[in-house]
């Protein structure tokens, strides 16, 4: 019985830990938070992707164009993101808002424009990727990494399947892919009105050399 008492005090005290490491930084528990929402939406989008291009037009040996892109995105956004001279934090934002633009792929009726827009949209992924690294390395102490990434991978995880179930509900890609990229323009409105990043005075933000080169 002891043991049992004592196994869920440590428990709680891990769950505790692990709330405050995280929310150690506003801005980064806010972005992990908020992430972790979109990618769970985005994985949606991508998933069914190839379903929506094809009901839109889209001819079917261009699919392959498609997700050759999407593959190559992680290693272009490696080659790109050390290249970004932009903090992290004004990234964030302007990633965003430009993913928020994404709403134009449900929106303009021309196949050729929604192909560009989706092989875009895999680049910028891979991008925001390697950024979202040198956030979190730049706002949290090393010894709560373990702690941190575990939190992230679990929202992730959490959201993915969460956004993956909402099918056998509610199956019109249209609507789901315009109703995501609505929450991200909020989200990205959110950033620049009240806690915009281009506000901040230069030298606030401390980022490790080694990643601002």
């Amino acid at each position: 019985m002891s043991e049992n008492i004592e196994s869920e005090s440590e428990s709680t005290f891990q769950l505790l830990d692990t709330i405050s490491a995280f929310r150690e930084s506003k801005f980064a528990s806010f972005i992990v938070i908020t992430e972790s929402i979109l990618s769970g939406g985005t994985d949606l989008l991508l998933t069914l992707a190839p379903l929506y291009l094809v009901s839109e037009g889209i001819p079917i040996q261009y699919l392959g164009l498609v997700l050759a892109v999407q593959r190559l995105a992680d290693l272009t956004g490696a080659f790109v993101a050390p290249r970004i001279k932009i903090s992290y934090k004004k990234f964030s934002l302007l990633i965003i808002l430009y993913r928020a633009s994404f709403i134009l792929v449900f929106v303009i009726p021309i196949p050729l424009i929604k192909l560009l827009l989706f092989g875009l949209s895999f680049i910028i992924i891979g991008i925001s990727g390697n950024m979202f690294e040198k956030m979190i390395y730049s706002e949290y102490n090393y010894e709560n990494m373990g702690l941190i990434y575990s939190t992230n991978s679990s929202l992730y995880a959490l959201f993915s399947i969460v956004f993956l179930i909402v099918p056998q509900f509610y199956s019109d890609i249209h609507i789901l892919g315009i109703t995501i990229n609505i929450f991200t323009v909020l989200v990205g409105f959110y950033l620049l009105f009240i806690n915009n990043p281009f506000k901040e005075s230069k030298g606030i933000e401390n980022e490790p050399e080694s990643y601002a080169e």
